[in-house]
């Protein structure tokens, strides 16, 4: 899988991703013991061991920031379409080697990070004006079609648009 939600087609035959926090995207971060992410991953087929389910070390995310997880640390999230698998940014996760040859695993993986941090990936690219119009407001927003205004606690505005909220992108 590929953060942020790729449509990428089922992996056969692909290694092991490595062990890694998505919290990292950002480096620039201070230590904190709060993550600036959580991610759902989503089966949408089968998730076996075989297969590559994802490998997530329990508890990760109370860790030293550069200890890495020994193989009997790491657990794989075996699960059926339709389950979710949701995690901090910050715990050590990967997607497993597909040792099948044969079988694709299929997921949606989702990363929810706070609104003043930019997102790994710009969801506005992905659903463009003409369909995100007709979607509703609270789902414009988790695209990237609202602004992030923190003036009211003293910091200031992110996200927008010419200047402006994004949403007038959407009145075109």
């Amino acid at each position: 899988m590929v953060p942020g939600g790729s449509s990428r087609r089922p992996t056969r035959g692909e290694p092991a991703q490595y062990p890694h926090r998505d919290n990292d995207s950002w480096p620039h971060l201070p230590p904190t013991t709060d993550s600036v992410l959580v991610n759902a991953m989503i089966a949408l087929t089968p998730f076996t061991e075989r297969n590559g389910a994802t490998h997530i070390a329990l508890g990760s995310h109370a860790w030293l920031p550069k200890q890495n997880p020994t193989a009997d640390q790491l657990r794989q999230a075996v699960m059926s379409p339709g389950d979710v698998l949701l995690f901090r940014g910050d715990a050590i996760h990967g997607g497993g080697a597909n040792r099948t040859g044969d079988e694709g695993r299929r997921g949606l993986s989702l990363s929810y990070c706070v609104g003043w941090l930019r997102p790994v990936e710009d969801s506005i690219l992905n659903v463009p004006p003409g369909i995100a119009r007709t979607l509703p407001p609270e789902a414009q927003a988790l695209l990237g079609y609202t602004a992030h205004d923190a003036a009211s606690t003293g910091g200031g505005m992110l996200g927008l648009y010419e200047n402006g909220d994004p949403r007038k992108a959407l009145s075109r």
